[in-house]
This record gives C-alpha cells, sequence and structure tokens, in this order.
C-alpha cells in the first residue's frame, strides 16, 4: 500500500461534486479513445458518473480540501472486481494519486468480500502504478471499433 495513503482522504462523491466528476469523465473518454469530442460526449460522462453514484461504485480521494483522482468498479461479482475509470487530472500526474485511490478501493472490496480485482490499461504509467499495487501484466489487449 502506498505510504502517502494515510494522510490522504477517499471516500464516495458527495452530490454537490457530481458536475466535476462528470467533466473528469469527459476528459477520461477522450483521452482513452472510448468517445470523440461532440454533442454526444457530455450526456455519455454524464450518465456514467450518474450510473457509478446510484450504484455506489466508484470513489474520490481528496488531499486537502482538494479532489486530486477517481476511480471506479465497471462490475462486480462477490469475490472479484473489475477496476475501471481510473481518473487523475493532468496538472495533478506523477503523484501517486491514482494509485492511492485503487489502493483504497481494493481495501474496500477486500472488507467486502473480494478476493481478486482485474482491470485493463493501455497507458504506460498507469501500468507501472498498478503493477506497484501487486497486479501482474497477464497480456496484451485491442479494441477493434466497426
Amino acid at each position: 500500500m502506498p505510504d502517502q495513503l494515510e494522510r490522504l482522504s477517499f471516500r464516495r462523491p458527495r452530490e454537490s461534486e457530481l458536475p466535476v466528476l462528470f467533466a473528469w469523465r469527459e476528459q477520461y473518454l477522450v483521452e482513452t479513445n472510448l468517445a470523440a469530442p461532440g454533442p454526444r460526449l457530455r450526456e455519455e460522462a454524464r450518465s456514467g458518473i450518474e450510473l457509478s453514484h446510484v450504484q455506489h461504485a466508484h470513489w474520490v480521494l481528496e488531499d486537502g480540501k482538494q479532489l486530486v483522482a477517481y476511480t471506479a468498479f465497471n462490475a462486480r461479482l462477490p469475490d472479484i472486481v473489475q477496476v475501471g475509470g481510473v481518473w487523475t487530472p493532468p496538472d495533478l500526474r506523477g503523484r501517486g494519486y491514482g494509485r492511492c485511490a485503487v489502493a483504497a478501493s481494493l481495501l474496500q472490496a477486500r472488507a467486502e468480500g473480494a478476493r481478486r480485482a482485474i482491470l485493463f490499461t493501455s497507458n504506460a504509467s498507469g501500468a507501472r502504478a498498478y503493477e506497484a499495487l501487486g497486479f501482474v501484466r497477464t497480456g496484451g489487449f485491442g479494441l477493434l471499433f466497426v
């Protein structure tokens, strides 16, 4: 577990913070090539965050009073979770916030019975952060858009 996790706050987002998460999700969708900029992007980002909020499947990390990272579970079974949607704003990257958010979410999942976690990333720095948490690379993947 990252040492800095002890001084950070990890919690479920408040309703008042959802607009920030909508904007973060828009950036995430574009950066990961899951959506293109355009009129549908805002609604896609909003609906994704709202669904995670209703399902209690997402969290934020705070440093002081500032939101610094976001993470969610895309899927969950009693003994396994799929980590997804990890986001740290570009100006806050390189400080370990994303890794701390994922670590905290995994601690919570373990306390609730999960024994395994999976995730996918095409981001090299993300892969290094996940490997530092104990994830093991099991292969490559690609997306095919038709």
